[in-house]
């Protein structure tokens, strides 16, 4: 699937408007992992337009995302918030290089942590991606956190969740963290060399929807 028709689906499920989230995709131009360019286990630019587009739509006040690795994902939320014109936004990951290609521009409109992502101190938000390390018990546990910070109506995104050799961990740890419904969609391309990065895949879910707390 591509970035307009998840955002359409997302927007039949949840009631959001879907002419505004495809509005907001547009704007997206930043980079991504392509297939055989740079950026290997970042997001695709369709995905990162997605999380792009519901960080405008819904202008969250607090971003968390649990993996930064070279900070492509960074990049599009990083742009989405400087677009809002607010919203504070922190990325931790555990490698202190962390975010070495989200552009300088952009650097101020989010903060980097070095650290484990379980032990992060997460104040209430609105929206969190997720893409650490894809071990089921890490995602729990991340999952869990997310559940926690999130304020009702929050959004929780994962990554690699159809990924064909991580998204059976994903998806496992997605419902050991107490998730009872989570949409999965087969986001990626499936025409790359030996299958390296393929469909990838995005899960979402919302807080006091498909937690079972609604």
């Amino acid at each position: 699937m591509n970035d307009n028709e998840v955002l359409q689906a997302l927007a039949a499920q949840h009631e959001l408007d879907a002419h505004a989230l495809l509005r907001y995709a547009e704007e997206d131009a930043w980079f991504g992992w392509e297939g055989e360019s740079d950026y290997l286990g970042s997001v695709w630019p369709e995905e990162g337009r997605v999380l792009y587009a519901l960080v405008r739509y819904l202008k969250p006040d607090r971003v968390y995302e649990f993996g930064t690795s070279l900070g492509v994902s960074t990049t599009h939320i990083a742009a989405a918030i400087a677009r809002n014109g607010s919203g504070d936004f922190v990325s931790i990951d555990i490698d202190p290089s962390a975010g070495s290609v989200i552009p300088d521009p952009l650097r101020a409109h989010v903060t980097l942590v070095t650290g484990d992502a379980a032990l992060l101190d997460c104040e209430p938000c609105a929206f969190v991606f997720e893409d650490a390390s894809h071990e089921a018990d890490l995602v729990a546990a991340l999952t869990q956190k997310a559940r926690g910070a999130l304020r009702d109506g929050g959004f929780c995104v994962h990554h690699d969740a159809m990924h064909y050799l991580i998204g059976d961990g994903v998806r496992a740890g997605i419902e050991r963290g107490g998730i009872t419904s989570y949409t999965a969609f087969p986001t990626g391309r499936d025409n790359t060399p030996a299958g390296i990065h393929g469909v990838t895949g995005l899960a979402v879910w919302r807080k006091g929807v498909d937690d079972g707390n609604a």
